[in-house]
């Protein structure tokens, strides 16, 4: 399978890290389950991959 493709990011208020946005919930769960400290954060849309400021994917 391809790497999903990113759509936009934009930084979150709250919490404040950067935010991918995919196409789909099953490409951000794609993408997190080869970047650990993504998280997909059960409030949000299942879009959107946050990543800590100091992640290394």
């Amino acid at each position: 399978m391809a790497p999903p493709q990113i759509l936009t990011a934009f930084i979150s208020v709250q919490p404040l890290e950067p935010v991918l946005v995919f196409s789909s919930a099953d490409d951000a769960a794609y993408f997190q389950q080869h970047c650990r400290q993504g998280r997909i954060l059960a409030e949000q849309n299942p879009r959107w991959v946050f990543l800590p400021r100091t992640a290394f994917c």
